[in-house]
């Protein structure tokens, strides 16, 4: 047989006392909380994102991990919009130095043009 008077008391002391008090303060740092919360979602968020051109020299494996990087959306966590341009390796060393792309993919063709003064900065990385 169940025991009504059991179960009476133990719901009871899941619900709060009716007259119980919310303090003041307590609900102000409650809503204060939260509107911060909304606030820095929605400027995250209302951020403009910066268009970046790059070139690629062509869609090969060596050129997979910046579209793995802009299909994940790590490119738009950090800002830009980037639009990957596919070109010749030569003629992405020249967009670059005449600011039409602002970053190039093709590293050994730029580097007769930075060794003769052009301005672009060479970038090595290697991975196994």
């Amino acid at each position: 047989m169940i025991r009504f008077d059991i179960l009476s008391r133990s719901a009871s002391s899941i619900w709060p006392n009716r007259n119980t008090k919310v303090h003041p303060f307590a609900f102000v740092c409650f809503l204060l909380f939260f509107l911060v919360l909304f606030a820095a979602l929605s400027r995250v968020e209302a951020q403009q994102l910066r268009k970046v051109n790059a070139a690629i020299p062509a869609i090969t494996p060596a050129a997979a991990p910046f579209a793995i990087a802009k299909d994940r959306g790590f490119y738009r966590e950090e800002g830009l919009d980037v639009d990957m341009i596919v070109m010749p390796s030569a003629v992405g060393i020249q967009a670059l130095i005449g600011g039409n792309v602002n970053f190039s993919t093709q590293g050994g063709a730029g580097l007769l043009p930075a060794l003769r003064g052009a301005p672009i900065r060479l970038l090595f990385s290697a991975y196994r």
